[in-house]
């Protein structure tokens, strides 16, 4: 069941991926050379209740490719190296269920807010807090609780792509922003709408 704009997985080897809709679009299953995904980690490992501790020890500069981690609410890392490559994090399927109701936090190489995918999945997968670590920033969204509803879910999905089709068409002539500044200076506003027009939230704190 896949749903949302700009979202698609893709099933290969037992494993998910997910990519921008312009790649799907364009017919590329395999967009990129994607890099295997990590071992699990050790479920229940102990770790600090401060988020931003952790993505400041695992997220340095000296990562060259994208790394995600599952943490819980009360700060267990589930999930800690889950390995991806230069653009995206590669899931396999057997973590996506600990997705929903816990925390998930990726490193982004470039300054560039949550994508596509990242809004995808977080919808998708009913994650209580989606984060994006940049050398700058950290960009967070965040779910209500209650949870979306399926209403409140298909809502903001179709206002989301609403709204970057009036972006992509008024302001940038019809074509996608492919660079980190023009893409963060589309997707910046647009969440900042969504958080005011519905429950959705979003925000962005300094490193």
């Amino acid at each position: 069941y896949i749903s949302f704009c700009y979202f698609y997985t893709l099933r290969k080897n037992n494993k998910m991926k997910y990519l921008s809709y312009k790649q799907f679009r364009e017919g590329s299953e395999d967009s990129g050379n994607y890099g295997h995904a990590g071992r699990p980690g050790q479920v229940g490992g102990s770790a600090s209740n401060n988020i931003k501790e952790i993505e400041n020890t695992t997220f340095t500069d000296k990562l060259l490719k994208e790394q995600g981690m599952i943490i819980k609410k009360d700060g267990t890392i589930l999930h800690p190296n889950i390995k991806g490559n230069k653009y995206a994090v590669e899931i396999p399927e057997k973590m996506l269920a600990d997705l929903k109701d816990n925390i998930f936090t990726h490193n982004h190489l470039e300054e560039t807010p949550l994508s596509y995918g990242d809004f995808g999945l977080f919808m998708q997968y009913n994650i209580l807090e989606m984060r994006a670590v940049t050398p700058t920033a950290t960009y967070i969204f965040k779910r209500p609780d209650p949870a979306f509803t399926d209403e409140e879910k298909y809502e903001i999905s179709h206002l989301y792509n609403d709204l970057i089709q009036e972006y992509i068409h008024t302001q940038n002539k019809g074509r996608e922003p492919k660079k980190a500044d023009p893409y963060r200076k589309m997707m910046e506003p647009i969440y900042k709408e969504l958080s005011e027009k519905t429950r959705f939230s979003y925000k962005k704190e300094p490193r």
